[in-house]
């Protein structure tokens, strides 16, 4: 494409790079180092979603650093426009935790899952709620019934309403593997406000500020997880007391207008000016 381009005489051509190489998976990964090669020569910039992507560009596909750029992905829709739930919960009122993630192998809903089956052996009333679809469906379908958490954990498939989803959570739960890239979920749940635990892989590290905005636990390490879920539910008020420095992090590098101005900066074009008709989030702003 990029070939194509430049013979159609585009001035610029840059290309996305939204996941950090898969080097796991050789062949597969072994022909995208190829077509970047080949592509090399057309293509001013490779912009990475994250400095994590970045660097494993940089590590993996041969290209220099001057030849990349790093632009956040920005979240298109407002995710703190709705009340949310008390951070504390009641006997009678279970500590909902919730995941938003495909259902597939780079995601790592099976460790969330265990997580859970050693909070409810505590006595915590909670419910796990995994949003998304994916080919793993059966398998977690299977998992939640051999660790006996039919009414706990429940698989809410493919949904609208994430926001409205996030802002009946407690907290939210991202279980991840070191090949996610951003992670524009968690992002959602920064946006609005939510206590977050993730996986201490590269791309949450960087989006978590090295974990001064939300808990990194070792990646698929079911007992950490559910300890670090302990220590919200025991201490709210920091909990939520943080998740406002995440919200205020996302007004600051994930938005819609400073993805625009990256693009606008690295493209040398001027940066449009919205409209009086424009409604801009406030958290975009």
């Amino acid at each position: 494409m990029a070939i194509g381009a430049r013979l159609a005489g585009v001035d610029r051509i840059i290309a996305h790079v939204g996941n950090y190489p898969n080097t796991g998976a050789r062949n597969a990964f072994r022909k995208f180092r190829f077509l970047v090669q080949l592509g090399r020569p057309f293509t001013d910039t490779l912009v990475c979603c994250s400095n994590y992507v970045r660097s494993g560009a940089v590590r993996h596909f041969g290209v220099n650093a001057s030849e990349t750029a790093v632009i956040y992905n920005g979240l298109p829709v407002a995710f703190d426009h709705v009340a949310r739930k008390p951070s504390r919960c009641t006997d009678e009122t279970p500590f909902v935790i919730g995941m938003v993630a495909r259902l597939e192998g780079h995601k790592d809903q099976p460790t969330l899952v265990r997580a859970a089956r050693i909070l409810k052996t505590r006595g915590r009333n909670i419910r796990v709620w995994l949003i998304g679809d994916g080919s793993r469906r059966a398998e977690f379908e299977s998992l939640i019934e051999a660790e006996n958490l039919a009414g706990t954990v429940f698989l809410l498939g493919m949904r609208k309403d994430i926001p409205d989803l996030l802002a009946q959570m407690h907290l939210f739960a991202f279980s991840t593997t070191k090949d996610e890239g951003l992670g524009i979920a968690l992002i959602e749940a920064m946006a609005s406000a939510l206590p977050v635990v993730a996986s201490d892989v590269g791309a949450c590290r960087e989006v978590l500020d090295n974990g001064r905005l939300g808990i990194l636990v070792a990646p698929a390490d079911p007992l950490a997880l559910a300890n670090a879920i302990d220590a919200i539910i025991a201490d709210a008020t920091f909990a939520a007391a943080r998740a406002q420095l995440a919200q205020a992090k996302v007004a600051q590098a994930f938005s819609m207008r400073e993805m625009a101005r990256r693009y606008s900066d690295l493209l040398g074009l001027p940066m449009p000016q919205p409209s009086k008709h424009t409604a801009i989030p406030d958290y975009a702003a």
